[in-house]
């Protein structure tokens, strides 16, 4: 069949099964020579430098099928690349990218922000905590069930001293989403507390989601505590 599209892509299959990666890039690469195959074509390639480890090419291959036409899957990928590289900045121009070419929802677009800068806070956290709390309380504003900021949210805003918010604000997502993370900050917020206080802040929590196994398990914790403490 010569050169034809699908006839190159059982070529790159076939090598793919065997094992020859040289082979199916080969493949890969002339079926991205072709104009009607190029997004195909860099797929491929994509896959292939992902695999060998060479992920600045795979950002390339990308990036470069993105300028062709908007696709979900290098958008994702391109998104991906800088997001696991700290590079917060272009991480959010991609998602902002993403959604003006509707890959993604508003929904979507707002949690991948969430998550982003919930990870700029986390990264911050040790050595300049006071610049990591907005960023945590603004990913909270745009997902309040994201655990990790709320947890890292309540855990600046107690070494602060800001005792009641940090509380509040655990108290308002356990109301939607137990966490056992969530549980762990609530009971150790005041470093000087008893089991027996513990106990009692546990018990709080469980008034608040009384239906759900974790405000038990929460409860049975902080028991099991006492019980320790009397031995």
């Amino acid at each position: 069949l010569g050169a034809q599209p699908l006839t190159m892509l059982l070529e790159a299959q076939t090598a793919l099964l065997a094992g020859d990666r040289a082979a199916t890039e080969r493949t890969f690469a002339r079926i991205a020579e072709h104009p009607e195959t190029r997004a195909l074509g860099l797929r491929g390639l994509h896959a292939e430098a992902r695999r060998r480890g060479d992920h600045e090419a795979a950002n390339a291959f990308a990036e470069e099928a993105n300028r062709i036409a908007p696709l979900p899957w290098a958008g994702q990928a391109v998104l991906e690349h800088h997001a696991t590289r700290g590079d917060w900045k272009r991480a959010l121009e991609a998602v902002d990218a993403n959604l003006s070419q509707k890959l993604i929802d508003k929904a979507e677009a707002k949690r991948q922000r969430a998550v982003l800068r919930a990870a700029m806070a986390l990264e911050l956290a040790d050595r300049d905590p006071e610049a990591a709390l907005p960023l945590a309380q603004e990913a909270v504003g745009l997902a309040p069930d994201l655990v990790p900021a709320v947890t890292l949210a309540a855990r600046l805003l107690g070494q602060r001293g800001d005792l009641r918010k940090a509380a509040r604000l655990i108290e308002t997502t356990w109301k939607e989403t137990p966490h056992p993370a969530l549980a762990d900050i609530y009971l150790s917020l005041r470093s000087g507390d008893s089991a027996a206080d513990r106990l009692k802040r546990a018990e709080t929590l469980a008034r608040l989601a009384p239906a759900d196994s974790e405000s038990r398990l929460a409860v049975a914790r902080a028991a099991i505590e006492i019980g320790r403490a009397h031995v």
